[in-house]
């Protein structure tokens, strides 16, 4: 296919038995030309012809994507790689599922961790097992476990609010004299 600056230039030209062709009817006037290949089994290099009119015309070619590039004039155009029209599908495996899938990463680690507490809840001393049944956490869970997500998300907040036996309470007197000491 030749394409020329004005649409009334474009030709087609279909090679002989021996691979050549020829366009014809093409005026000698300065101009540029697009040459390009259709094939179904390859891919050819797109050329850009330069007609330069004179006494002599001269006509050079170059490729089209790369001016530095010059090519031989008559032009010889050789396939450079083979036409790709389907390409390999990607290939699945569990591996990639699992690695690539955060949601499937944090299933795989919480059942992992279900299935290790149990055995690290053995090895604890019975004292550690008392104070990790009395604690407002171990009720939290048991509450959430009896499915009372209310109760046990308001024993929770109850529990982190309230002031621990270590730190004595605030009561108006205190808060007194504290901004007593600060002044």
């Amino acid at each position: 296919m030749l394409h020329g600056q004005e649409p009334s230039l474009n030709q087609v030209a279909v090679p002989d038995a021996s691979g050549r062709f020829v366009f014809d009817g093409i005026p000698e006037v300065n101009s540029q030309y697009r040459v390009d290949v259709v094939s179904m089994e390859y891919e050819f290099m797109a050329a850009r012809v330069i007609v330069s009119p004179g006494k002599k015309p001269m006509m050079r070619a170059k490729a089209a994507n790369d001016s530095t590039i010059r090519l031989a004039y008559p032009l010889v155009l050789k396939p450079i790689a083979p036409a790709v029209f389907l390409t390999e599908p990607q290939t699945t495996s569990i591996l990639s599922m699992v690695l690539g899938n955060p949601m499937i990463l944090m299933m795989v680690v919480m059942g992992g961790l279900s299935m290790l507490m149990p055995k690290l809840m053995e090895n604890l001393d019975d004292e550690a097992k008392e104070e990790l049944k009395n604690s407002t956490f171990a009720k939290s869970q048991a509450q959430a476990n009896n499915f009372d997500v209310v109760g046990s998300l308001s024993s929770a907040a109850a529990s982190w609010s309230a002031p621990s036996d270590d730190t004595p309470a605030l009561t108006p007197s205190t808060k007194a004299t504290k901004s007593k000491k600060r002044r």
